[in-house]
């Protein structure tokens, strides 16, 4: 749902002029972890999800709205972390499911109203930076938010990968629509053993096996 009227509003509060440049490029909003774009897990492991802002130097902007889309149910979202200068839990941060009702379990009823898709998992990062005493700072590229999440519910019970996409809604310098596209969707592999249980027998079947002495 498009907030970019709160947005607006949300710089007033501050007492702020604020004169924007549009920017000069691109945003690429994209979603990896460890610097991969897809992980393997079992039911009961968890990760972070990093999403991050690539772009040109001089792209810079003051608040961010997108959402992250799940292909399917069995994620529980532990936790999320906005980087600096956007303020988690501040008072700018309105962000569906919030950080203080977390951990949840995510399903189509996480995020409901006029505007949203029926009957999709998805969730909302909405966000100005800085706080109500200060001018919202900027921010350029890199890491923009992160999520802890964990992979639950039984094996048989689970789709064989679950993908995530991001949707941006509204990114702004000031009043300036800043324009963003995004990179490929995030994968979910979903596996019965512990990845770590999988790769250590993989590098044991590698293994040359000795030779026995007579």
């Amino acid at each position: 749902m498009l907030k970019f009227q709160v947005m607006a509003a949300a710089s007033l509060a501050v007492g702020v002029s604020l004169i924007a440049t549009p920017a000069s490029g691109v945003y690429t909003l994209s979603a990896m972890s460890a610097g991969a774009s897809s992980v393997s897990l079992a039911p009961g492991d968890s990760f972070v999800l990093a999403v991050s802002l690539a772009g040109d130097i001089d792209d810079v902007h003051t608040s961010a709205i997108f959402r992250t889309v799940f292909s399917a149910s069995g994620l529980t979202l532990l936790g999320y972390s906005w980087s600096a200068p956007y303020i988690t839990g501040g008072v700018f941060d309105d962000s569906t499911p919030s950080a203080a009702s977390l951990p949840l379990f995510l399903t189509a009823e996480t995020l409901q109203g006029t505007g949203y898709p029926s009957d999709t998992i998805d969730i909302e990062f909405s966000n100005v930076t800085g706080n109500a005493t200060s001018p919202p700072p900027i921010f350029s590229t890199g890491t923009l938010l992160t999520m802890m999440l964990r992979l639950d519910g039984n094996f048989e019970n689970l789709p064989n990968e679950i993908t995530i996409d991001l949707v941006p809604d509204t990114f702004a310098n000031g009043f300036e629509p800043v324009e963003v596209m995004t990179g490929e969707a995030f994968e979910i592999v979903v596996v019965p053993a512990p990845a770590s249980v999988l790769l250590a027998l993989a590098a044991a079947v590698a293994m040359p096996r000795r030779r026995r002495s007579n």
